[in-house]
């Protein structure tokens, strides 16, 4: 999803059990290997690029590649706006009980090292705490239907 506010562009990127199930690595088609692909990303995100392209950091449970895929097209496009992307991903209730979701939060907190203040900024939240801002935003911004929610995602695997 893509959103545009007065003073940003926001890319939306959303995760419900991929995150449970080691991911694979994708293979980067050929144009990805221009070498003018990795100049439209700057900083961390340029270096995660790399890093992915040659195979040398290959998240485990994080599927970094489509991050750098929504990086490279809303730089693209939008290269001198401030650009944000938003990865939102769901977790169940017993999730520190869990190794996948231990070891995506792991590779998340990686990429948010390698990523520093890169364009586009990362903001990382899972649906709960989605959840818990949308509800601190005051009664009745979400009738009903952030109870509903919560609720239907409030589960153990």
């Amino acid at each position: 999803m893509l959103l545009r506010t007065d003073s940003a562009v926001v890319g939306v990127e959303s995760k419900l059990t991929e995150t449970l199930r080691v991911h694979r690595p994708v293979v980067w088609r050929a144009p990805y290997h221009d070498p003018r692909m990795k100049t439209l990303l700057p900083g961390g995100w340029s270096d995660v690029f790399a890093a992915s392209l040659d195979g040398s950091w290959q998240p485990k449970y994080l599927g970094v590649e489509q991050l750098v895929k929504h990086a490279l097209a809303v730089r693209s496009r939008f290269a001198d706006e401030e650009l944000r992307l938003v990865y939102v991903w769901w977790e169940p209730t017993n999730a520190d009980e869990l190794p996948e979701v231990t070891g995506h939060r792991s590779e998340l907190d990686e990429l948010r090292d390698r990523l520093g203040d890169s364009s586009p900024r990362l903001h990382a939240l899972t649906y709960s705490d989605l959840f818990a801002e949308w509800a601190a935003s005051g009664p009745g911004a979400f009738p009903d239907h952030l109870d509903q929610l919560a609720e239907r995602y409030a589960i153990s695997v």
